[in-house]
């Protein structure tokens, strides 16, 4: 599986366009970019992979989150949420996140494990439960941009780390899967676990086709699964979001803190 990776200096023209949009809105500057076309995409998130997903996936039981994923959905498809409304959103939330089967642990001993709380729903999240490895701990940046019908990545805040033998990564949500593989890929670590609230199945398939392409071992705790994307690669089902926009909804909480 080839991936189109570029530096700021290597980037196409028509896609700095793009980039610079976003650097202005989000007052970033990227510093590596990796591009998935519509056709790698389409490879990424194709059926017909129960085995690797299953060896790969780790989900919470339905019945203790089934109340917190409702809330994650009417607030979702709600057109301007309340403070009252993003903080029962941010609490279903962390109710999933301490329902999921297994959680990470930091340990000043282990030296080989790196933490990552993706900006901003995940380092937010990864903050509020403790899950951030002190000094190990990397805050990144990864926002996707649609190009040509497929995304453009650009990360920011994501050196390779040194001797890094796990990876443990702190989402809000899973949808195409493209932001946590230009992470992935960017870190290079041969053990990755995700922790996430919510994970398309497309992405899902996405991540574990990449791990097994570069013979990594990959985890993936999620409260729960459903399938669908829609066109501009969000988690849809029913033509509906499932989750919304997890920074968007949860950051306003925390502009004072």
């Amino acid at each position: 599986m080839q991936l189109q990776r570029y530096t700021r200096e290597s980037l196409p023209a028509f896609m700095a366009v793009e980039v610079r949009k976003y650097e202005r809105q989000f007052a970033l500057k990227f510093d590596a970019f990796t591009y998935f076309s519509a056709e790698t995409l389409g490879e990424l998130h194709a059926p017909d992979l129960a085995e690797v997903l299953e060896a790969s996936l780790a989900l919470a039981d339905t019945a203790s989150i089934e109340a917190a994923a409702d809330i994650l959905s009417r607030v979702a498809n709600s057109s301007k949420p309340s403070p009252e409304a993003r903080r029962e959103y941010l609490g279903a939330l962390l109710e999933i996140y301490r329902s999921l089967p297994e959680s990470p642990v930091p340990s000043d001993r282990d030296h080989e494990t790196y933490f990552v709380g993706v900006e901003r729903e995940g380092r937010i999240l990864g903050e509020q439960l403790h899950w951030l490895g002190g000094e190990r701990s990397m805050r990144v940046h990864a926002k996707r941009m649609r190009v040509n019908g497929g995304l453009l990545v650009g990360l920011a805040g994501a050196p390779a780390p040194r001797e890094c033998k796990r990876l443990v990564i702190v989402d809000g949500a899973i949808a195409s899967g493209a932001t946590l593989i230009a992470i992935i890929d960017k870190l290079s670590c041969a053990n990755v676990h995700i922790y996430s609230a919510h994970a398309a199945l497309e992405g899902a398939r996405a991540l574990s086709r990449f791990a097994a392409s570069r013979s990594m071992a990959l985890r993936i705790s999620a409260g729960f699964v459903t399938g669908g994307l829609n066109q501009r690669y969000y988690a849809h089902h029913e033509g509906r979001p499932v989750v919304g926009d997890l920074g968007d909804t949860i950051a306003e909480l925390f502009l004072d803190a």
